[in-house]
């Protein structure tokens, strides 16, 4: 079984190839990391899905019955959800939702490892850890995430960074 799925997922990323380098949201796939903490079969069943194909944008670059297949292979194969589907709990923090925004200018971004952070210019930041929460530095508040939750938002936050051109570094 995990075989079909292997050829499957190869399948279409072959079929996808061509189109990588334009994706719907305009990363290629080797830029995206959503589908890191994923491992065989079920890192390459996502990888089409959120990366490759971009499923779950407005503008896929597969056709309805394909997302829905390799969508179904993934979760199959896991139980869980594709990570690319997931929402991001981290929104209902006010600097966290102005970076995504593009409203607060984003200075500094420090990725991998399982956690993500950014900053701004005085210093203030938003951080996504491997212990599965987010918080803002001048705020208590701490949100609790899934897997995937968290793989959500340490996407947006790189996608916010890079849509202000700032390279996400890896951390220390």
């Amino acid at each position: 079984m995990q075989k079909h799925l292997c050829i499957l997922a190869l399948a279409l990323l072959a079929f996808a190839i061509p189109v990588v380098a334009k994706t719907p949201d305009g990363q290629t796939p080797s830029q995206e990391t959503i589908c890191d903490s994923y491992s065989g079969a079920a890192f390459g069943l996502c990888n089409a899905y959120c990366e490759a194909m971009d499923c779950e944008s407005p503008a896929p670059h597969a056709s309805a019955t394909a997302c829905s297949k390799v969508g179904s292979h993934f979760q199959r194969l896991t139980g869980a959800d594709l990570p690319c589907n997931a929402s991001c709990p981290c929104t209902a923090l006010p600097l966290f939702a102005a970076f995504v925004d593009g409203s607060e200018a984003i200075a500094e971004c420090v990725s991998g490892g399982g956690m993500a952070n950014v900053s701004n210019a005085a210093g203030d930041f938003v951080s996504v850890t491997e212990d599965l929460t987010c918080f803002q530095s001048t705020l208590p508040t701490v949100i609790n995430l899934t897997q995937n939750e968290a793989d959500s938002c340490r996407q947006l936050l790189r996608d916010a960074s890079a849509e202000q051109n700032v390279v996400c570094t890896q951390p220390e």
